[in-house]
């Protein structure tokens, strides 16, 4: 609106600036959120700090997301909802600057209502621009969709470039030798448990720059939610491109908008094809919890230091990103149905990879990477594709973008709280488990979606 106001733009390139602008501001967000997220596990240990708060912040995250997202946009609109989610997610980094419960529990109920307020408003909000797009373009909207999308995950992916960097150039840690009294094949690697004390290659950085790394954290939200006020607009439409009337904070209205948002819910839960969608969505949350604890903490720490995270990092941000970038194309040439299963495929050979490696820090190090590699294709293609699917299955209920959160939500909070209290090992299996899961319920739903024009209810 600010830049609207300040040069005058096309109906095309208002959808572009909108679309930059909401990117930039996701960059900036989860590169902070990514990094409290990769070292929390390494940095906070002391009574489970680390992995504890991150458990709270996933199911505030499941509690608030049924139908306070929906709410918060009918009243203020998606602008003022993205700014007041970048404004939650400050007092959580501002509560990481200075670890304890007193201070991480608040900081992380706020993250969690923020999580679920950011990821509600991108899936509706995307989801306009499309159909937008789609009209300017004269495309269909499932080729707008995955596009927009698409391109979303690899311009998304440049946070764990950005964090990565912070990490690897602000953090200062001395380069230790190997403690050779440390049995690395026992005690790194599936074998990881949270009791398991890290040995001194993998000792906290200096106080010094854990500050520094906070305080640019600090500062790349302020910039975001600076971003958000001048260059994103509000859009004042609906998931049907019908204009609404924002700001009417009547008592009856909020109420109103409560009974229709659990009114939505209730009739899309009772439809099979959500149900047999919310495999994949857990695996999108399960698989994110475990590269954001067991990989980093397992796997690279317990093997190198906590600057390395910044560095391997760095390899599966700039991976996903590539991958994002012909994750469209492949999408086009294989179809969609193909390419999340090869996913989900690509996936389950790594979990049986892990669970069957015998970690070593001399010659563990390009095995790390490879890892990183396998974990960014993973994760970019479930990341742009499992929430374009659900928007394709049901383009005109914006309650499916709620739904799709909870489900992710879950998978998120059993990540969070198998890490606090078991090892790595059980992990990976839950992981198979889902992942098998999620390979049959979505193969079943294409199926069945491609012989029967009509939902069957249960």
């Amino acid at each position: 609106m600010f830049l609207q106001k300040c040069i005058s733009l096309n109906e095309k390139q208002t959808v572009y600036k909108n679309f930059i602008a909401f990117n930039v501001c996701f960059i900036l967000i989860f590169a902070s959120f990514d990094v409290i997220a990769m070292i929390s596990s390494v940095l906070n240990q002391d009574g489970n700090l680390g992995n504890g708060s991150q458990a709270i912040v996933y199911v505030v995250q499941f509690l608030t997301g049924l139908v306070w997202p929906q709410v918060i946009i009918e009243l203020i609109g998606f602008k003022f909802t993205l700014m007041l989610a970048q404004t939650c997610y400050l007092v959580f980094f501002i509560a990481n600057t200075f670890p304890t419960w007193s201070t991480l529990i608040p900081g992380s109920i706020l993250s969690g209502f923020a999580n679920s307020l950011s990821w509600t408003t991108l899936g509706i909000y995307f989801t306009i621009l499309s159909k937008k797009y789609s009209l300017i373009k004269n495309v269909t909207f499932m080729h707008a969709q995955t596009l927009l999308f698409g391109t979303f995950g690899s311009i998304f992916f440049l946070n764990y470039i950005l964090g990565s960097l912070w990490i690897g150039t602000i953090l200062k840690l001395k380069d230790l030798p190997v403690n050779s009294t440390f049995n690395y094949a026992d005690s790194c690697g599936a074998n990881n448990c949270p009791a398991t004390v890290l040995p001194e290659s993998a000792s906290k950085p200096s106080v010094a720059s854990v500050y520094a790394l906070c305080a640019t954290i600090n500062g790349a939200c302020v910039l975001s939610i600076l971003i958000a006020f001048f260059f994103v607009d509000d859009l004042k439409y609906d998931e049907n491109m019908n204009k609404i009337e924002r700001g009417k904070f009547g008592i009856q209205k909020i109420i109103l908008k409560f009974k229709n948002e659990f009114d939505n819910l209730y009739e899309l839960f009772k439809q099979l094809k959500i149900w047999l969608l919310m495999p994949i969505a857990v695996f999108l949350g399960y698989e994110l919890t475990f590269m954001w604890y067991e990989f980093h903490r397992s796997f690279v720490s317990c093997l190198k230091n906590v600057n390395f995270i910044g560095w391997v990092s760095i390899t599966f941000g700039v991976a996903a990103s590539l991958f994002s970038l012909i994750s469209g194309r492949l999408v086009k040439y294989i179809g969609l149905q193909t390419t999340v299963v090869l996913m989900l495929m690509k996936s389950l050979i790594l979990q049986v990879f892990m669970l069957s490696w015998t970690p070593n820090p001399e010659s563990g190090v390009y095995i790390i990477f490879l890892m990183a590699l396998s974990l960014a294709f993973t994760d970019c293609l479930a990341t742009s594709q499992v929430r374009a699917i659900f928007g394709i299955f049901f383009p005109s209920n914006p309650s499916a973008y709620s739904a799709a959160v909870i489900f992710e939500t879950i998978g998120l909070v059993i990540g969070s709280a198998l890490s606090v209290y078991f090892c790595t090992q059980i992990k990976l299996y839950v992981f198979l488990g889902i992942t098998i899961t999620g390979i049959f319920s979505y193969i079943y739903l294409e199926i069945r979606h491609n012989f029967k024009a009509e939902d069957e209810k249960f």
